[in-house]
């Protein structure tokens, strides 16, 4: 299984604008045009023993789109789920955001990492 950082990597590599949580938007840096994504994530740690510890990440990237999406926004959900979650199991919602005009394509999961200690 892929790490959370392997995924964001994926992620980046689609060339679509990119940002953890939100994009931070003044007049010198405007709002990205459509399609974009973000992604945010929470991390849990466990394991006490002296040797491992388990980092379970439960996350989520968001793909926004146009309202409707055109052909060329069906495809790009496609590549994104085809290049960034191939080998990933995850929960997919689809929600139309009437104040922006666009669509929001969530997808939810979990992964799971080994760290040593030491």
């Amino acid at each position: 299984m892929p790490t959370f950082d392997e995924i964001v990597a994926r992620a980046a590599a689609l060339d679509y604008p990119i940002a953890e949580n939100e994009f931070t938007v003044t007049k010198q840096n405007p709002a990205p045009t459509l399609p974009f994504i973000c992604y945010q994530r929470v991390e849990r740690y466990t394991g006490t023993d002296q040797a491992v510890r388990i980092k379970t990440t439960e996350a989520s990237f968001e793909f926004y789109t146009d309202r409707r999406p055109s052909a060329a926004d069906k495809a790009a959900i496609a590549e994104f789920e085809a290049k960034v979650l191939p080998d990933i199991d995850f929960v997919k919602t689809q929600t139309f955001i009437r104040d922006e005009n666009m669509t929001m394509t969530a997808y939810e999961f979990v992964t799971v990492e080994k760290l040593r200690k030491g």
